[in-house]
């Protein structure tokens, strides 16, 4: 999360720093500097600097670095006093990507560690409403701090603390079961350590369940795994003489009454391609794929 939030940082930083004087350069790079090396009283001093001298310079990403420097200081009190201040910025003056995105998650973050888990997942889904999305967004490929993944896992660390068991293996479940066999290519991947998702899943299952139930409903899940096949009109007319045929295509399962989307997509068959559904989008691949997981062979392990 913190990385790409610093990446839009620096962008944001070189295209504004051309246009303005070059005091306000200097004072943010040398707070963010200071940050970088850990002299965390030396940036908070830099940072309120700019703020006081430069209050339309970056306010809310010179906040959210400043509650970083007080949480490296393990001053959470502070930190989250400057993250609710960055909140109150108007997101027309933050950096590309969102800062306002990231100050909600950090303060979901500060919250749970502080076992206040309600307030928590508040702050989790305002980071997705309108009122702190960025104006300009950045991509993060699947797999930044909003991705299903990072945030179903986010949201399952509330629930297990609320004691609400059922509810964290619902926001696990979906996201547990993705074929990266490659282990490093799994954490390049996955920014939000796809590993501690499926431990937290089996951990939650086995307590519940026991491990022999888990492994049953396991295999019950895959074998009565849902694949379906639906043909979709065809209403772009500038398409109609290209297009042969579209089929929409899902492919899943149930675990303990939660749906596991293994795929859900589609494909177009142009004139002179056929019409027969490639290998890599059937049933049988999709299942495959899914056995390929961790999770799957964690659960199946004798």
């Amino acid at each position: 999360m913190r990385i790409l939030f610093f990446l839009s940082l620096y962008f944001c930083s070189g295209v504004v720093v051309l246009a303005g004087p070059p005091d306000q350069y200097y004072l943010n790079q040398r707070a963010s500097e200071f940050y970088q090396h850990k002299q965390y009283d030396s940036a908070i001093q830099s940072y309120a600097l700019l703020r006081k001298d430069f209050p339309d310079f970056m306010p809310a990403s010179n906040l959210y670095v400043t509650s970083l420097c007080y949480l490296g200081k393990a001053d959470t009190a502070m930190a989250e006093k400057c993250l609710l201040l960055c909140l109150q910025v108007d997101k027309k003056k933050d950096v590309p990507g969102g800062t306002l995105v990231t100050a909600c998650l950090e303060l979901s973050a500060l919250l749970s560690s502080q076992h206040a888990y309600r307030a928590a997942l508040n702050y989790l889904d305002s980071a997705k409403a309108e009122k702190y999305q960025p104006v300009l967004k950045m991509c993060q490929a699947g797999f930044g701090y909003l991705s299903d993944m990072n945030f179903g896992y986010r949201r399952s660390v509330c629930y297990a603390g609320l004691g609400q068991a059922d509810s964290a293996i619902r926001e696990l479940a979906p996201q547990a079961f993705y074929a990266y066999p490659d282990l490093k290519l799994r954490r390049m991947l996955d920014s939000s350590a796809f590993i501690r998702i499926a431990d937290s899943l089996l951990s939650m299952l086995d307590k519940k369940y026991g491990k022999e139930k888990v492994r049953s409903e396991m295999k019950r899940g895959l074998d009565s795994a849902w694949y379906r096949v639906t043909t979709v009109p065809q209403t772009n007319p500038k398409l109609a003489d290209l297009v042969v045929v579209e089929y929409s295509i899902s492919c899943g399962f149930s675990l303990f009454g939660v749906p596991v989307v293994l795929y859900k997509g589609g494909v177009i068959f142009t004139k002179g391609r056929g019409t027969t559904i490639p290998s890599y989008m059937t049933r049988d691949y999709f299942i495959e794929e899914a056995k390929k997981s961790y999770t799957y062979q964690e659960i199946m392990e004798e």
